[in-house]
Formats: structure tokens, C-alpha cells, sequence
């Protein structure tokens, strides 16, 4: 079966780089859809920063004994130091012939557009090796992914949707692609297209958005898009959105986090993942959501979820007037200010 894999998948090792998380995404998926027709097929994802250039090239370089074809997918990998970053790419691509057991496609996500970075190099003669670029989209292409992403999931968008939608994200396509999916919760199943007053009231202009859009941009480590977000909802005419309700909401995302790791880390994919979580916890969120949140999960990582939800504590206490030895006696805004930039940071370290 692995042999079989050539012609439809000639390439190994997949470098996949760029700045746009959503194709890097797309790309992988396009790996693992294409090993997906083997009945003995098992996909492994690693946190790079978290699991260390070892582990990483341990479970690359080991072959499966229930398994005839596996995808080790490297997320993060950008996030490694430069010498565990030269050892990857060495250990992946030197030599006269391909590193891998046979049956073994491991694919690199780098969250960067310089690749491979400085001091590393990829032998021409690795034929084995493949490079694909996930640039950022620019407006026509934003467009046009909206269009067919929207399609896809059964919704048409009429022009001044699209305009709105675009407007609001620019041509992130990670966000827009999230917006839609809210889009369509919001409008229900029956409704199959979508004008801007639908988006305005839904996601585009409403007075405030939802506390798990804060949540998204945490996890996300857009520190800019939190912090307008939380100035937002002081800013907002309804009633203020009290600072220890939206740290209560970061702090049960994270929890969700770490259960969804749990699940993950016993080798369970996402869709048992997602149905497990829903019957545990009695979730009504529609699954394509959840799926969201178990990928948002993985590229997290255990260990930043753990030390995120210390700094949640550390902020806590100071919001309520600082209990432990090292607490400050500053404002409730700035402490959970402060607290939001350190998540975010947290997030992308």
C-alpha cells in the first residue's frame, strides 16, 4: 500500500511556509486527504515547541507497527531554535535517499514567509522534498475564497456580503472563513443567502462582539485584535461586560483546551474528539465550531494552554486587590490589560 502512495503522492516531506495559517492548513489537509485512502492510515500531530527537535524527529523517524501509511504533521515549527531548526531540516532532507520508514510522509508547518531560514539549507538533490508557499491573499483572491468557501457550505453571498465581510477582516482568510461559519449559525439552515444587513447584524457592526471572539484572538496571539476587542466592550452603550466575566470565559476556553488535549493525546481524532466533548460537557455549539476549536487546540499545545491559565490566576488576584507576595496594587483595567497582552504573548512563545 505504502508503494502505492508514489504516484499519487511523490513527495515525503512537505515543507509547507508562509504566513497565511489557513492554506498552511488547506495544504496539509491536502497530504492527509491524499494518504487517507490506505484502511491503515494514522495521522500524528506534534507541537514542535512543545515536544522538542527529539521528539519530533523520534516519531518521524519511527515506523508504525499497525499502520502501513502515516502523516507525522510539525506544527509551529517556526517556533523551534535556529540550532533544533537546522537539525529538522537536516535530519529530513541530507542523505542519498529518503530518511523516512517506509510509509512514512511527515509535513512542516512553518507560520513564515522566509523558508528555509538562515543557516539552513535543503540539498537540491533531495528529491524526496517538496517547498509550498502560503502567501497572504490579496483582495481579488480574498474574495474569490469567500465566494467558494461560502458556497461550499451552502450559503451565496450577495455583493454587499461580501463587501461587508471583507471590510471588517481584510483578506485574512483564517478569520474570514470563521466568519462565515458564525454567519451561517446565525442565520440557520433554511436560509441560503446572505446579504450585508444579514452580515451588519450578525458579525459586522453589532454593538460589541461575542466574548468568544476575545477567546479566538487570545489563542490566536493577535494581542491587537484582543485589545480592541476589550475596549470595545467597555465602550459599549449596553451594559459594560464586568472584566471578571470575560477572564471567567478565557479561563473555561482553556480548560476546554486542555481537555480537548487529553482527548488528543490518547490518539483519538478530531471527529471522536468533537463527540466526546459535546456528550461530556452537553454542548449545543455545531460541530464545524468545535473542529475549530480542537485544531486551535492542537497548535496550542499543553504546556502554553497550562501556563496561560497561571497567568489568568496571577491576574485574578490582582483584579480582586493582589493576595500573594507578589501582586501588584494596580486597577482592575490594567491588571486584566496587562493580563490579555501576556496571554497573547503566551500564546505565540
Amino acid at each position: 500500500m505504502a508503494k502505492g502512495m508514489e504516484k499519487s503522492l511523490p513527495y515525503r516531506v512537505h515543507f509547507i511556509y508562509g504566513e497565511e495559517d489557513y492554506r498552511r492548513d488547506a495544504e496539509t489537509d491536502k497530504v492527509s486527504a491524499a494518504l487517507a485512502s490506505s484502511d491503515a492510515f494514522e495521522a500524528v500531530s506534534i507541537n514542535a515547541p512543545d515536544a522538542g527537535v527529539a521528539s519530533v524527529l523520534g516519531e518521524a523517524m519511527t515506523g508504525s507497527l499497525f499502520h502501513s501509511v502515516r502523516h507525522v504533521v510539525v506544527r509551529n515549527a517556526e517556533e523551534l531554535k535556529a540550532a533544533d531548526v537546522k537539525k529538522l531540516i537536516e535530519s529530513l532532507t541530507e542523505g542519498s535517499e529518503c530518511p523516512l520508514p517506509e510509509g512514512t510522509y511527515v509535513s512542516v508547518s512553518w507560520a513564515d514567509r522566509k523558508f528555509p531560514p538562515t543557516g539552513a539549507k535543503i540539498p537540491k538533490k533531495a528529491s524526496w522534498v517538496c517547498l509550498i508557499e502560503c502567501k497572504k491573499a490579496y483582495e481579488r483572491e480574498a474574495r474569490e475564497f469567500l465566494r467558494t468557501y461560502a458556497k461550499g457550505i451552502g450559503l451565496e453571498l450577495a455583493q454587499d456580503a461580501s463587501d461587508a465581510l471583507l471590510q471588517r477582516l481584510g483578506t485574512d482568510l483564517s478569520l474570514v472563513a470563521s466568519e462565515v461559519d458564525k454567519l451561517v449559525t446565525y442565520l440557520g439552515p433554511d436560509v441560503k443567502r446572505a446579504t450585508g444587513e444579514d452580515v451588519r447584524k450578525a458579525v459586522g457592526e453589532a454593538q460589541h462582539e461575542g466574548i468568544s471572539d476575545l477567546n479566538t484572538a487570545i489563542v490566536a496571539g493577535n494581542a491587537s485584535h484582543a485589545m480592541h476587542l476589550v475596549r470595545q466592550f467597555r465602550e459599549s452603550t449596553e451594559p459594560r461586560i464586568p472584566n471578571q466575566l470575560m477572564l471567567a470565559s478565557i479561563a473555561s476556553e482553556l480548560r476546554l483546551m486542555l481537555s480537548i488535549q487529553e482527548k488528543l493525546s490518547e490518539g483519538k481524532k478530531t471527529f471522536e474528539t468533537v463527540k466526546e466533548v459535546k456528550s461530556e460537557r452537553q454542548l449545543r455549539t455545531p460541530d464545524f465550531i468545535l473542529e475549530r476549536t480542537v485544531n486551535s487546540a492542537r497548535r496550542l499545545g499543553p504546556g502554553r494552554a497550562a501556563r496561560m491559565l497561571v497567568r489568568l490566576g496571577e491576574a485574578d488576584r490582582q483584579m480582586k486587590g493582589g493576595t500573594g507576595l507578589s501582586d501588584t496594587a494596580i486597577g482592575e483595567d490594567q491588571a486584566f490589560d496587562s493580563a490579555v497582552l501576556d496571554l497573547c504573548s503566551l500564546a505565540k512563545s
